[in-house]
């Protein structure tokens, strides 16, 4: 293992120098939790765990492994849909209305009925070999990159996750994180700490406070409380689910997300997943269908997401994780 934790000293140690730099995944899933709905707090076993459950970090603990993952995501999605991102698009009539050159495209105005497409590509790297008691983590993930994420247009995002806790009981886990997006003038600090409990090994309870300590920009880095809940059936299928309270905003449907998810297993290899996420300060009800690849030494994922109420709104992820053992 030792040319492993060399390997993983050398990603964590570049990682951060790009800490002071500029960043931004606030929009990033990961293939299952994608696939799930996002009812993946109370599951948060695999790296994507650090965007959605810092204490989910330990499982590598249990399996003393280091794992590094790769994932591409492609999201379409109509302006018109997207007021969430631009409060002013019906009325923009000029570039200071939008947040930035990439998504001013035309320089006059934007049909609602126009495409806002955005590549985001993410990289994680975590351990829980060199320290039997704590695993660490660290993910970077960028928009339209290279071409826009370190330009004019910046935005990317570096998590730090140390989570550590008692093997298949209990886990405490925190993710730092500094976010830079092109419409805010300065880079964005937050935290996340998670908590993560397993009864029996057929219940898990996932609590989790995202972005803490909020900023002057609450449309984009929201303030969250998620409480999420698993149930495991023989280790061959898992069903959870999750409710989201979201700080920091008004004038919307509501302020609680609800979501649930399910993933199934056929000969512990092949996996099935689908899930519907219900968001109701953004008003999107959202299907997730995706499948997998798994064994022990690394996962092959696919997911596709799709809006039940516009058929032209939808995401791909593509995944690889590769553990060693």
């Amino acid at each position: 293992m030792k040319p492993y934790a060399a390997i993983l000293a050398a990603l964590l140690v570049g990682g951060i120098f790009l800490l002071p730099a500029t960043a931004s995944a606030y929009w990033y899933w990961g293939s299952k939790p994608l696939a799930m709905g996002g009812a993946f707090s109370a599951v948060a076993n695999d790296i994507n765990t650090m965007q959605w459950n810092p204490a989910g970090l330990a499982f590598l603990n249990e399996r003393k492994q280091v794992g590094i993952q790769f994932n591409y995501e492609r999201q379409e999605m109509l302006f018109g849909d997207s007021e969430y991102l631009f409060p002013d698009l019906k009325s923009s009539d000029s570039e200071s209305d939008f947040t930035n050159d990439y998504f001013y495209e035309d320089r006059n105005t934007v049909d609602p009925k126009k495409k806002m497409k955005r590549d985001l590509y993410h990289l994680a790297v975590a351990d829980g070999y060199v320290n039997p008691f704590v695993a660490v983590g660290m993910d970077f993930t960028g928009l339209n990159f290279p071409s826009t994420t370190f330009k004019e247009g910046r935005d990317f995002c570096t998590d730090l996750t140390i989570a550590g806790g008692m093997e298949d009981i209990f886990s405490l886990g925190a993710t730092g994180r500094y976010v830079d997006v092109s419409s805010t003038s300065n880079g964005e600090f937050d935290m996340d700490f998670g908590a993560l409990f397993k009864a029996v090994g057929i219940l898990g309870f996932g609590l989790v406070g995202r972005n803490v300590f909020g900023n002057d920009e609450p449309r984009i880095i929201r303030r969250e409380l998620a409480f999420g809940l698993a149930g495991y059936i023989l280790n061959y299928a898992t069903i959870s689910t999750e409710i989201t309270k979201v700080f920091d905003v008004s004038d919307v449907p509501g302020t609680f997300n609800f979501a649930v998810g399910a993933e199934g297993l056929i000969a512990k290899i092949f996996a099935l997943r689908g899930g519907f996420n219900w968001d109701r300060v953004n008003d999107t009800r959202l299907y997730s269908l995706g499948a997998a690849y798994t064994d022990k030494y690394g996962t092959l994922s696919y997911t596709f997401q799709g809006d039940t109420q516009e058929v032209l709104n939808f995401t791909h992820s593509i995944e690889l994780t590769v553990y060693f053992p």
